[in-house]
């Protein structure tokens, strides 16, 4: 829906709909990623522990007053929250006034036996490689890794670098 009262109809028909649910199911535990999620998990929440996870940093988006209040009272009001990164975690504590003892990082994992290289999954780089995974967006700030890297392959010529995303 556009305008905020139309998402705001729209928040509160997920939150019913869920609170539903997890009292006909008893739920123990409800873990939610991503902002729109986590309000839905947060104000539907019954007996069961509450996880939210944060995966950028919120503080590049979040600009209205009553956003950043709504962010503090999502990440203060959870029994746990998980960001995807250390910077992201910082993030949380130093802008939105996370508690420190609620936080823990769990970064993406990657299984590297799923990667097919030239087309032809038997074909590897014969290079030791360095793997950076993301969008090529500006919010990824992809273009660090590719100047560290250029500094780093002068040090270890034998080092590829394999860029795995869109964009």
């Amino acid at each position: 829906k556009k305008g905020m009262v139309g998402k705001g109809l729209t928040i509160v028909k997920r939150v019913l709909a869920v609170r539903r649910i997890k009292k006909e199911e008893n739920f123990k535990c409800s873990i939610s990623l991503m902002e729109g999620a986590n309000i839905v998990n947060l104000f539907s929440k019954c007996n069961e522990k509450v996880v939210v996870s944060e995966r950028n940093l919120i503080s590049f988006f979040v600009r209205s007053r009553l956003h950043r209040m709504l962010e503090k009272y999502i990440l203060q009001q959870a029994d746990y929250i998980v960001s995807l990164s250390n910077v992201v975690k910082n993030d949380l504590i130093n802008n939105f006034s996370a508690p420190k003892d609620k936080i823990v990082t769990i970064y993406n994992s990657v299984d590297t036996n799923k990667f097919v290289f030239n087309s032809d999954e038997t074909k590897k780089p014969h290079k030791p490689y360095i793997v950076t995974m993301g969008r090529l967006t500006s919010q990824k700030a992809q273009w660090h890794i590719f100047r560290a890297f250029k500094k780093f392959v002068e040090l270890y010529p034998e080092y590829q670098l394999l860029v795995l995303g869109k964009g």
